[in-house]
């Protein structure tokens, strides 16, 4: 029996991209991929770990020789849960946090992290944690680089205020020497310093 043809994207109603605009149709194409390829990622893990249970809870069936009962459980709770409405908006939303340049960060570090969940919960929260991981690291790596451009402008405004201080102005009355400070002078304008006694 050949298997079904596994589509790309998400079982979730249709959210148009004019929700989280971007420069132009290019960059919305390209954002929608994204959106649509972790969204068929979750889903994919999902998947992975319901059938996971599931043969964990045949083994147990097996070993212990009890009847499977499952058949009597309403086909609502036994199927197969795609992502809703609300998970699918809620990981678009977070998806357009990150940038063109950190997805392939994010797929990696997504990748690894979520090898080792168990149920769905926990890949779900597994991609809120690597999204908050990617947007720290950014964090870091942004304030690094002010903190270096603020180290190459603090020696250049420190010699421009060093050469300020040095030059002095024109305007500037003429400094007294020791000697011709005396209780005269400090009564006196400097300027009538040196014309004689009047």
């Amino acid at each position: 029996m050949p298997q079904e043809r596994r589509s790309l994207h998400s079982a979730r109603p249709f959210v148009s991209t004019a929700i989280h605009p971007t420069n132009n149709e290019d960059d919305n194409a390209m954002q929608q991929m994204m959106c649509d390829l972790i969204l068929d990622e979750i889903q994919t893990q999902i998947d992975r770990v319901q059938k996971e249970t599931e043969q964990r809870r045949q083994e147990e069936l097996r070993l212990t020789k009890m009847p499977d009962y499952s058949w009597l459980i309403d086909w609502k709770l036994r199927t197969k849960r795609p992502l809703g409405f609300r998970e699918s908006t809620e990981i678009e939303y977070l998806t357009t946090k990150i940038r063109p340049g950190e997805w392939r960060g994010l797929l990696e570090e997504w990748r690894s992290r979520v090898r080792y969940a168990e149920n769905r919960e926990e890949i779900l929260n597994i991609f809120k944690q690597t999204i908050e991981w990617i947007i720290n690291k950014r964090m870091e790596n942004e304030c690094k680089i002010e903190c270096i451009n603020e180290q190459e402008i603090k020696p250049e405004i420190i010699e421009k205020k060093q050469t300020k201080t040095n030059i002095r102005p024109m305007t500037a009355q003429p400094r007294i020497s020791l000697k011709e400070l005396s209780i005269f002078a400090l009564t006196n304008p400097p300027s009538i310093i040196g014309e004689g006694n009047v």
